[in-house]
């Protein structure tokens, strides 16, 4: 967290609110008015809008609810496996750099880091004037793993990329 030089804001940067739910599909965030109420009252209302970069995407710390735990204590391959033949233990935490790493290229998990972020740009929406709300990704080794679905989405990159294994090894 911290002020954006000339601009009358705040930019956010790290977790500020772990969802909690226990219902499939949904998203709650009781933290973040206290949050946005709190940085307003200490810059004795000067700061009136904030900016949000990837709130809690990252490859060290993603927010789980109780649901997407479940569902990954059932399917390892929802947890990126950074070893090979070794399955990641399940760890979910609010304490940052504590967690799981979720397997971002399993369908599944997509379809809950878009859950994730729309559900929080709207009740981040609901509650503030927002400058913006980037969810852009660059990717980065850490999301890169030994996972049976990481592997298949990697040939399926090399066979539209190159057509060929003749074409790939030139």
């Amino acid at each position: 967290l911290w002020p954006l030089g000339p601009f009358d804001n705040f930019h956010i940067d790290h977790p500020i609110s772990w969802p909690i739910t226990d219902v499939p599909g949904e998203y709650a965030y009781p933290k973040l008015r206290k949050y946005i109420d709190r940085i307003r009252r200490e810059s004795h209302g000067r700061i009136k809008t904030f900016s949000c970069t990837e709130p809690s995407y990252r490859g060290l710390l993603f927010p789980m609810t109780d649901w997407m735990l479940e569902k990954a204590r059932r399917d390892p391959d929802l947890l990126l496996q950074t070893e090979p033949d070794k399955q990641p233990p399940l760890i979910a935490s609010t304490h940052i750099g504590n967690n799981s790493r979720l397997n971002v290229h399993n369908p599944e998990v997509w379809e809950y880091v878009d859950g994730y972020l729309k559900n929080m740009a709207v009740e981040l929406l609901s509650l503030t004037e927002v400058d913006y709300f980037l969810t852009g990704w660059e990717g980065s080794a850490q999301h890169v793993g030994y996972n049976p679905s990481i592997q298949s989405a990697f040939r399926d990159y090399l066979k539209e990329r190159y057509r060929s294994i003749e074409v790939l090894n030139k």
